[in-house]
């Protein structure tokens, strides 16, 4: 309530590509409409920012945030990084060498950022990684990605609760004044 039912963006990349994480995104979405944001910017219309030179800008910090902002009525984005990546497991088979096992490592890790799309100011970022064991590398490094995506919507829910409680409320202010009869 304090900072006014915003509209915000969720935007979370895979490093080096254009393809959006619809499931962390989503995961963080669905957090905030729990915790009562009513004015969540569709992933959809988000996607749309992809090739965006404003967008670059945001997200290496070089401004455009009112003009994301306006671009598609949000107030805040919260913009995030994935990296994922699996590998097989190995284990000493005690002669000086390693035996492969049927077992893939999975591991994946989001670095992001909440921007007040105003005035550009950074307001929070948080980092989260992910792990998992799984017979097949790829599925190893989905669910590795699963895994981040539950701790990134904690993460957003918990930085907004924050953001919200210091948001000045610029609520009314009342001054009495009590005079009292002398007689």
């Amino acid at each position: 309530m304090s900072l006014n039912d915003p509209r915000i963006a969720i935007i979370v990349l895979r490093e080096g590509t254009n393809k959006h994480e619809e499931r962390i995104e989503a995961s963080m979405m669905d957090s905030l409409i729990s915790m009562g944001f009513n004015h969540i910017v569709d992933a959809d219309v988000a996607a749309g920012l992809n090739n965006a030179q404003m967008l670059r800008s945001l997200q290496e910090g070089r401004g455009a945030g009112s003009a994301v902002g306006s671009s598609f009525g949000a107030d805040f984005v919260v913009l995030g990084k994935t990296s994922a990546d699996s590998a097989s497991v190995a284990i000493p088979d005690f002669k000086g060498g390693y035996k492969q096992t049927a077992l893939n490592s999975g591991r994946a890790e989001m670095t992001a950022k909440i921007i007040r799309l105003d005035t550009g100011d950074v307001l929070s970022t948080f980092t989260v990684d992910g792990k998992s064991m799984e017979t097949n590398q790829s599925y190893a490094e989905r669910e590795a990605m699963k895994d981040i995506a539950r701790q990134a919507a904690a993460k957003v829910e918990e930085k907004f609760r924050r953001i919200g409680a210091n948001a000045d409320t610029g609520g009314i202010q009342i001054t009495a004044v009590i005079r009292g009869n002398n007689n």
